[in-house]
């Protein structure tokens, strides 16, 4: 009976070295899942920022395109890189955007495009004074498409800021 008794208690003590060991190897994989999460939580809160910082800068284009005066500056700032980033990060990171920013980029090489086509070389007038003298309807028209495709991008980033930005 002696031995019966010292067996048990090595079995139980045993038992328990082997439960203790197992429980904390339990407790560092789900610290380590959860350090994870909250990692990939910052990286995509950081490329929401970046992608949100993009669309609000191509807007400097828009503007910058409308005041240039020379043809080829006009076809030199045919790229709204901006605008570009944007799309790129939303097709890495944030795939329910992206339609909205391929539509904003589409309307922003658009409004390139209605620029040069209504480009005649007036030295000192710019290309966005140009075109509403030249083609006033389709310059408003694709200047709303702008304002517009921005409009829902914008509504876009907000409506999913919970979703992609947690952390």
């Amino acid at each position: 009976m002696d031995n019966e008794l010292k067996i048990t208690i090595a079995l139980i003590a045993a038992g328990s070295a082997v439960f203790g060991s197992v429980v904390s190897q339990v407790f560092l994989l789900i610290q380590g899942f959860l350090e994870k999460k909250h990692k990939k939580n910052i990286l995509l809160r950081e490329k929401y920022e970046c992608l949100a910082n993009h669309v609000t800068e191509s807007m400097l284009w828009l503007s910058h395109v409308q005041g240039i005066q020379t043809l080829e500056q006009l076809t030199a700032h045919s790229v709204p890189t901006d605008a570009r980033k944007a799309l790129s990060l939303a097709s890495l990171y944030f795939p329910l955007l992206r339609e909205d920013c391929i539509s904003y980029l589409n309307s922003l090489v658009n409004f390139h495009v209605v620029l040069i086509s209504s480009y005649r070389h007036i030295p000192g007038v710019s290309a966005g004074a140009q075109a509403v003298a030249h083609n006033k309807d389709e310059f408003l028209s694709a200047l709303s498409r702008v304002q517009k495709s921005r409009q829902i991008l914008d509504e876009s980033i907000i409506e999913y800021a919970r979703k992609y930005a947690k952390a």
